[in-house]
């Protein structure tokens, strides 16, 4: 049986190194090349048409859940999954919605990683257990209708009811009822912790 091609792509060198001496370890499992942005990835990948491509989601240039969202495009029969430091909800669900197949926190176990390997490349899907868990808590971001969540989004940039309303052609009175929902929904007592909750679940970043 041939082993599973994968590629790398981390902008630490260490981490990439590390990585390939893990899984040269791993039966099965074949490293066939890496890189250091995703730009450089891309370009490797459609070259070499790995299997299953380890993506990090904090690249400088394009972002991971970006280069992930061309290689669904550009090639896909990859299996992409998103190896990554960050284990908030909106790292999850970006990396999600662009189209990765697994997600694995870099303290992940080699067990566990050469598990999701295996499974993503069978065509299966992912999420290591604490990250599973903390997604499906998490889904009360979920329930926030977009005009919701973009008065969220001028919320961070600390603008008034009546600033939200001119920026976005509604009445004031209309973003005090979608203000009124979105604290009901996150559970928020104010505009203040409904901020702070986007900021440090990374939903939103603040400028």
């Amino acid at each position: 049986m041939n082993p599973i091609r994968v590629f790398i792509i981390d902008d630490h060198l260490l981490v990439r190194e590390g990585l390939v001496a893990v899984l040269a370890q791993l039966p099965g499992v074949e490293v066939v090349g890496q890189a250091e942005t995703a730009e450089d990835g891309i370009d490797a990948c459609l070259r070499l048409r790995p299997q299953v491509v380890l993506m990090d989601l904090n690249l400088p240039g394009m972002s991971g859940p970006e280069a992930i969202a061309q290689l669904r495009v550009r090639a896909p029969e990859l299996r992409l999954i998103a190896l990554t430091s960050y284990e908030t909800e909106g790292d999850i669900s970006r990396a999600l919605d662009a189209g990765a197949h697994g997600y694995l926190l870099k303290t992940t176990t080699r067990a566990d990683l050469q598990a999701a390997i295996v499974a993503v490349a069978a065509g299966g899907q992912w999420l290591s257990g604490p990250i599973r868990k903390r997604f499906e808590e998490a889904q009360i971001w979920r329930q926030l209708t977009p005009r919701e969540f973009e008065v969220l989004e001028n919320l961070t940039k600390g603008l008034s009811n009546k600033e939200i309303a001119g920026q976005m052609g509604t009445a004031e009175s209309t973003i005090k009822t979608h203000m009124h929902s979105l604290l009901q929904k996150l559970g928020a007592a104010d505009r203040a912790e409904a901020v702070a909750l986007a900021v440090s679940e990374r939903v939103i970043r603040l400028e």
